[in-house]
């Protein structure tokens, strides 16, 4: 297990004293909501968390609510809830927007260019957005922590954009108070179809019940009450918050391109109050 931990913690770059955001995406339709949830563990939490996982996997090689293995396997999903406690995990989290609402306010164009063009779409803008609920929940929890390494599932074909924002935040020195901000230590997209990538599973379960809770499905009272053991800070945007936050990143944009010249940046985030 630790071999494959030292792909999200590369060898020689600090320690393995770290917060670790693992998040998976889920939604149902491309016109509705899109949530992207996750779990913050610490790094000496996350060995044991990961064994134990894979061992209530039992013969499954990994576990995923949208091919119905909650269904197919009762008895290893409720291990499973049991394992997600705040015996290993300290936080949840949760950001959802409307993908249409989104797509409609990304439409005000910019350079010639719609916004969302220039800002990236909805599954970006969630991983920002989660990051940055992370990171107010340390500054008020545990403001002296100054590493998180993030970690996503593969799967979403739009992963692209968010890597290459979050490479951005790393390797551009003007970009240096933003990555302080969001205390970035490393990042990595990895597969999520392994039974030792257990904490990714465990935010996919969490992210496929969002949203399935926002259509109006509300979980049987046990998983309710097992998803609950976390506390799960939530933030849902509205067309007015998109628009919102679009003037403030059109602010930064703006600063942005007057320090480096850039012709293209993709956004910063910040959570309307």
């Amino acid at each position: 297990m630790l071999g494959w931990l030292n792909v999200v913690l590369p060898g020689g770059k600090g320690s393995l004293l770290l917060y670790n955001l693992y998040a998976d995406e889920s939604y149902s339709t491309k016109e509705g909501n899109l949530s992207v949830c996750g779990y913050l563990i610490g790094s000496k939490a996350l060995p044991f968390f990961t064994e134990k996982w894979a061992e209530a996997l039992g013969p499954l090689p990994y576990f995923h609510m949208s091919e119905g293995h909650h269904k197919s396997h009762p008895d290893i999903y409720r291990k499973l809830l049991r394992l997600i406690s705040c015996d290993h995990f300290v936080a949840a989290f949760s950001a959802t927007v409307h993908q249409r609402a989104y797509r409609d306010v990304m439409r005000y164009r910019l350079h010639g260019h719609p916004a969302l063009y220039w800002f990236g779409g909805a599954y970006s803008f969630c991983v920002s957005a989660i990051a940055d609920l992370a990171n107010r929940w340390l500054n008020a929890n545990n403001p002296g922590e100054k590493d998180m390494a993030y970690i996503f599932e593969a799967g979403d074909g739009r992963r692209g954009e968010a890597d290459w924002a979050l490479q951005m935040f790393n390797s551009d020195p003007y970009l240096v108070e933003m990555k302080r901000r969001i205390r970035y230590f490393s990042h990595v997209f990895v597969d999520g179809k392994r039974k030792e990538a257990g904490a990714l599973q465990a935010a996919d379960i969490l992210a496929w019940h969002v949203v399935k809770s926002d259509e109006g499905t509300r979980p049987p009272d046990d998983v309710r009450e097992a998803l609950l053991a976390v506390r799960c800070y939530q933030v849902y945007y509205t067309a007015d918050d998109l628009r919102s936050n679009l003037q403030e990143n059109l602010k930064f944009n703006e600063l942005y391109k007057s320090l480096k010249g850039a012709k293209k940046f993709k956004f910063s985030h910040s959570i309307a109050p």
